[in-house]
């Protein structure tokens, strides 16, 4: 089944060597979505704002592929500036979280939310909460501390 970009969704593009960068989506109707790839060492983070609902879980779900396509093993999805508007999340969360394990690479969650932070924890099932849940980039940071090599923040190449 060929699956095509939403209406309204400008398509991944290459940029360098790196997996693909949408700094800006226009998103669906009135639904506006910024989705961004930043690094941290070899740490990548996908941050994403605006209000999410089923079709912005698809176009996530081709980052994180696109993500581990090229190889990244460790990787943060930033929703602090997010809010969730269907169970698509928890979904699509889930199904991304054991699809990283299974490729032997992890899948970290940021959310300053903590009723989203408590539904990931009974949605993950098999995989450790504490290791992959996190509040705010501090305590992600800390986590991931002598786990993976960590740099200043940067845009990615």
């Amino acid at each position: 089944m060929a699956c095509s970009m939403p209406t309204g969704i400008a398509p991944p593009r290459k940029i360098g060597r790196g997996p693909p960068l949408i700094e800006r989506g226009k998103g669906i109707g009135n639904q506006a979505v910024e989705i961004a790839i930043s690094k941290m060492g070899d740490l990548r983070i996908l941050s994403v704002k605006g209000s999410l609902r089923l079709q912005h879980w698809r176009v996530i779900d081709k980052h994180l592929d696109a993500l581990l396509e090229h190889g990244a093993d460790w990787v943060a999805l930033d929703l602090s500036g997010a809010s969730l508007g269907d169970d698509a999340a928890l979904e699509s969360l889930s199904h991304n979280a054991r699809k990283f394990q299974a490729r032997r690479a992890h899948l970290l969650i940021q959310s300053g939310s903590a009723s989203l932070r408590e539904a990931l924890r009974s949605a993950f099932a098999g995989i450790d909460p504490n290791d992959v849940i996190f509040a705010d980039r501090p305590s992600l940071e800390a986590g991931l501390r002598g786990r993976v090599p960590l740099a200043p923040i940067g845009k990615l190449n």
